[in-house]
């Protein structure tokens, strides 16, 4: 994927970035399919309306981007950091949520009551109840 811009509307299937930064690219409405993301970070880009499919994404960094309106499908993320991005009416049903910290950025999204069971112990630890049975 090396010099390579990403680009709206696109349709991405089976690509792999490693090791790219992506700053105020525009690529709403894309589909990422079946891609592998590592260490890739995108700063102040418009991912809006994108959709991610069968996707894994490693030590991503997502700064400051558009991530309104987009839909995540069996997605795993690990040691992802989505600082400052926009995600009102993210839907996350589906995407595997291995969250440390920053639940904040959670606001505005849609998951489903497996991932919410699978992330309790950590929003709790976060927010310092101590469940006890």
């Amino acid at each position: 994927m090396a010099g390579r811009e990403l680009r709206p509307d696109e349709q991405y299937d089976g690509e792999r970035f490693a090791d790219v930064a992506f700053d105020q690219a525009v690529a709403g409405n894309s589909l990422f399919l079946d891609c592998s993301l590592a260490g890739v970070s995108f700063s102040d880009c418009n991912l809006r309306k994108c959709r991610f499919t069968d996707t894994a994404m490693r030590e991503v960094r997502i700064v400051g981007t558009d991530l309104a309106e987009t839909g995540w499908q069996d997605v795993t993320l690990t040691g992802a950091d989505f600082t400052k991005a926009t995600c009102t009416d993210v839907d996350l049903r589906g995407a595997s949520l291995g969250i440390a910290a920053g639940f904040e950025a959670l606001r505005g999204t849609t998951i489903d009551s497996v991932q919410l069971v699978t992330l309790a112990p950590q929003l709790a630890n976060h927010l310092g109840i101590t469940v006890e049975d």
